[in-house]
């Protein structure tokens, strides 16, 4: 019995030693992070980083938290874009801000928020995909096109905070192959459901 109960708080005390430590914050500029250590099935440190470009008024945020991830995706809608990153190690997911030293890669895409005017959007990074991107939630439906990481190209049904939420991201490799029609409507409405599926990206 004595050995059992070693062996147990044992297990426990490698357990503890090895989770992992990550920063979490909800969205925010700055982002007020705190230290969390992650439960055991959770693989990494995430890292989303949200900016846009208004008439040359940049905002950003930030949100961190522990997840299971693999790797990172990127989006870009010409105005705004996402950044999704994954490390492994403790309170690795520190990253502040886009890497502004990021070149284009050639791929150019038809960028377009809902209800706004379409545009070019110079691909850059791991950005190798033109995408159309349509979501539904509630009695909601909102779409976006832009550049985008081949590992956003996939549908999903989940349900998040009692809503249920689908999605399609459709890809293509060609430069500007996401032409399409306009997108009438209001852009605002997609960030809320962005925003919450971002993880399932990954």
């Amino acid at each position: 019995m004595k050995l059992f109960l070693s062996v147990v708080f044992l297990y426990i005390r490698i357990a503890e030693v090895q989770s992992l430590k990550c920063y979490t914050c909800m969205f925010g500029n700055p982002c007020h992070q705190q230290e969390q250590t992650c439960p055991t099935e959770m693989n990494s440190c995430f890292t989303l980083l949200s900016r846009n470009n208004y008439g040359g008024i940049v905002n950003s945020s930030v949100f961190r938290s522990c997840l299971i991830c693999a790797e990172g995706f990127s989006m870009n809608f010409g105005t705004d874009q996402l950044l999704g990153k994954c490390c492994n190690s403790d309170l690795c997911n520190n990253q502040q801000s886009y890497d502004e030293n990021e070149q284009p890669n050639g791929l150019e895409c038809y960028g377009q928020l809902q209800g706004m005017t379409p545009t070019i959007v110079k691909c850059s990074g791991i950005q190798d995909r033109c995408m159309k991107f349509t979501v539904k939630y509630g009695d909601l439906s909102v779409e976006a096109k832009g550049c985008g990481s081949k590992n956003i190209c996939h549908k999903f049904d989940m349900s998040v905070l009692g809503m249920q939420i689908s999605s399609a991201i459709d890809c293509c490799e060609n430069s500007q192959c996401n032409k399409g029609a306009n997108l009438p409507g209001s852009w605002i409405v997609l960030f809320i459901p962005l925003i919450l599926i971002a993880p399932s990206f990954l």
